[in-house]
């Protein structure tokens, strides 16, 4: 849990793109969809052609995440925290590692 608090962001830097065709992640995805107002208008994704969102893209951790997060709703959740502490806001940071550290419990 460590890593991901404190290392995630240096190993894996967010590399956000242009606006593509995804999978949503960060705070798009529950559970920390439910604590964010919505604005589609910056929505984060995954750049997937079979994803069924647009968004600004943000380079996945792995080539396969939005195949993976497609077929696992809990993948997905648990990704989409992992992404929201890499690339999220403060605020988005703070919430994903509570979250996060729940999943594991």
């Amino acid at each position: 849990m460590d890593f991901l608090v404190h290392g995630i962001r240096y190993v894996f830097p967010p590399l956000f793109g242009p606006i593509v065709q995804g999978v949503r992640t960060t705070a798009y995805v529950r559970p920390l969809s439910d604590y964010f107002p919505m604005d589609v208008t910056t929505m984060v994704v995954w750049p997937d052609p079979e994803g069924s969102d647009r968004g600004i893209s943000l380079c996945p951790l792995y080539p396969t995440v939005p195949l993976a997060a497609r077929r696992d709703q809990r993948l997905h959740e648990a990704l989409a925290l992992v992404d929201a502490i890499r690339a999220g806001s403060a605020r988005e940071r703070e919430l994903g590692i509570k979250l996060l550290q729940e999943y594991f419990a």
